[in-house]
């Protein structure tokens, strides 16, 4: 799986193609070996992300002041953190995925 923040504000998430996805969000690449899923939430491009370890779900932080999680498997934003007053840099989950740390100015 890779994750990956554009300037468009949007965030890609690609998977090898492991079973068939009808979900609006997807789009099957050329060749028929991986899924895109576009996950749009953010206002300005994102500047961090992190998999939790188990791989369910993602975190993102962006220009926008706000931190984002977002469901891997179906692409859902759970929640949005809007607690900075300034972008947020980086983010990361904590080693048992329940705490997760941001950085910010």
């Amino acid at each position: 799986m890779v994750a990956s923040g554009l300037t468009d504000s949007t965030i890609r998430l690609w998977t090898l193609r492991n079973k068939a996805n009808t979900d609006e969000k997807s789009v099957q690449s050329e060749n028929g070996n991986s899924i895109a899923i576009r996950l749009v939430g953010h206002s300005q491009p994102p500047s961090s992300l992190d998999f939790s370890h188990d791989e369910r779900f993602l975190l993102s932080a962006s220009g926008d002041c706000s931190i984002r999680l977002w469901m891997v498997g179906n692409g859902a934003n759970v929640v949005a953190y809007k607690g900075h007053n300034y972008p947020v840099w980086d983010v990361c989950f904590s080693p048992l995925d329940f705490y997760f740390a941001s950085a910010s100015k």
